[in-house]
């Protein structure tokens, strides 16, 4: 935060607003964003960590984005791949500024686009360690949050290019490192067991397991998960290969490729194994084109 920007009396709010919107949100953070050129609307953001590419159209620059906890591990995975994760309708708590909240700055809120609002300055009775702001604006959040981290050990990170951002990346700097682990495979193990797509807090689970897990591993814990033995029952071995073959290829077992896979479960293999063999298949790789 520069001078002119703390001088500003600006109340912060909480508001509720669905997945959705907050995805809106962060494409409008970098519509504008160019070659040598930050704009005004760029957005600074504490709790969420995203990616974004400035050479696709403005609307569809997010590659991903994570909401994390307070010690930095993933709490939920608003965007992977380019696309929403989750229910779009299901609602974030967001602090923001009043200002922007409004949809000042050109953002896509205001009235009708929060389900809830908490202005800060009407809500906060205690006035904290400091008194020389309002209590809910922006400076006194500011003062309360430095005297809080930072009162004894003074903050000293250095600003980092944009080669070794990390909060949000532009990949057009650097390459992506959002996640520890590619999430494309954990996204094709939620199409093989459950036929459907990932939810976005169970995603960001096994983002967190994926980088001390092996693949295998997570896919032995969706087949045994309750959710699987709920949809599946207790499936023999060829009702087992029968149901990769519907779920991952989208077609009837053929007699060789049904045999084959019998034979490495006959002999041992691991049902999670079997599926990644599925998943991970030159065959399953030209569907997802």
């Amino acid at each position: 935060m520069n001078q002119k920007v703390l001088e500003l009396k600006r109340e912060g709010v909480v508001i509720n607003i669905t997945r959705s919107t907050l995805l809106d949100v962060l494409e409008h953070a970098v519509a504008a964003s160019a070659p040598s050129v930050t704009a005004g609307q760029f957005a600074q953001v504490g709790g969420i960590q995203y990616s974004y590419d400035w050479s696709q159209p403005a609307g569809e620059r997010i590659q991903s984005a994570v909401i994390l906890n307070n010690d930095g591990t993933v709490n939920d995975v608003l965007v992977a791949n380019g696309s929403l994760v989750g229910n779009a309708e299901d609602t974030i708590k967001v602090v923001t500024l009043g200002f922007l909240a409004d949809g000042g700055d050109g953002y896509p809120l205001g009235e009708g686009t929060y389900q809830s609002r908490l202005d800060l300055m009407d809500a906060f009775t205690d006035d904290g360690q400091f008194t020389f702001a309002d209590k809910g604006t922006e400076q006194d959040a500011f003062a309360e949050y430095m005297a809080a981290m930072f009162s004894e050990t003074p903050f000293s990170e250095e600003e980092t290019p944009a080669s070794e951002d990390l909060r949000i990346q532009n990949l057009n700097e650097r390459s992506e490192l959002i996640f520890d682990e590619p999430v494309d495979p954990l996204l094709r193990l939620y199409d093989a067991s459950f036929d459907r797509e990932a939810d976005s807090q169970g995603l960001a689970y096994w983002v967190e397991k994926n980088a001390s897990e092996s693949l295998g591993d997570i896919a032995n814990s969706f087949i045994n998960s309750s959710e699987f033995n709920s949809q599946h029952g207790n499936l023999d071995n060829s009702e087992f290969v029968e149901l990769m073959y519907a779920n991952v290829l989208e077609r009837a077992s053929d007699a060789a490729g049904k045999e084959y896979w019998l034979n490495e479960l006959d002999g041992g293999a691991e049902r999670g194994a079997v599926m990644i063999g599925f998943t991970e298949s030159e065959e399953s790789m030209l569907l997802l084109g």
